[in-house]
């Protein structure tokens, strides 16, 4: 009946109920549907859906995605981030993952595919670190540099991370902000390398899958000289001083 409220509240207790396990964060923008089918393929995969609480971040002013999407639990980013060079992916980022209360956060994206019982193979991996900052080092089917782009972590690392209880900082609005994620979490010793496969269905990967628009504002030449520049100032360490 349009009460999402309460509907929140009923869907919060049940996931309270069931152990509180894992909450999925999903930052979209621009691409309701296919965030909707992401959502749907997510919980199919999943051994247990009942135990996983999914929450979509998007931007107060994506009047589409909040039109399609608004019957999902959801948080809001900012008005006025959508323009900005770079898009506003960290702040969707954030958004969601400060609405969520599972004790393990994993981050999906629209072209983020899970394996088959995803919740239980990631459960099993984390249970054991609930109490303590950790990272689990999955593999995206196509890169083999270390860098993360999805992000699953317990919930004490949120904390660990100082990013004001969101999983990227504020200073990026999507490239490099999982750079410098996965730069830290190695430098510091917290990741649990695995073979888990979370297909990344991107464009720069696989010529069958169609660029768009957004991809367009994420990866602009623009954003990533941007990113860069955040990074560098923010992770001197990550780069040889010598001459």
């Amino acid at each position: 009946n349009g009460d999402t409220k309460r509907a929140d509240q009923f869907e919060l207790e049940w996931f309270k109920k069931c152990g509180g396990k894992i909450s999925v964060c999903h930052p979209t923008r621009g691409r309701p549907m296919q965030a909707a089918e992401t959502r749907k393929k997510w919980l199919e995969a999943a051994k247990d859906p009942q135990s996983v609480e999914y929450i979509f971040g998007f931007a107060e002013d994506d009047d589409e995605t909040r039109d399609i999407l608004g019957r999902f639990k959801h948080a809001l980013s900012p008005a006025g981030l959508m323009d900005q060079v770079g898009g506003n992916a960290v702040a969707n980022y954030n958004a969601a993952v400060k609405a969520s209360t599972g004790q393990i956060i994993v981050t999906a994206q629209d072209d983020i595919e899970p394996p088959l019982f995803w919740d239980e193979l990631v459960w099993q991996a984390l249970e054991p670190h609930l109490k303590r900052p950790k990272v689990l080092g999955i593999k995206d089917g196509h890169r083999n540099d270390g860098l993360m782009v999805t992000f699953i972590c317990t919930r004490p690392t949120l904390g660990w991370l100082g990013n004001g209880g969101g999983i990227l900082s504020g200073d990026y609005h999507g490239i490099y902000s999982d750079t410098e994620f996965s730069h830290r979490v190695r430098k510091a010793g917290i990741v649990l390398d695995t073979d888990i496969v979370f297909l990344h269905n991107h464009p720069a990967f696989d010529p069958k899958v169609p660029s768009d628009a957004i991809y367009d504002v994420e990866n602009s030449n623009e954003a990533y000289k941007f990113g860069a520049e955040v990074f560098k100032r923010r992770n001197p360490d990550a780069f040889d001083s010598k001459p």
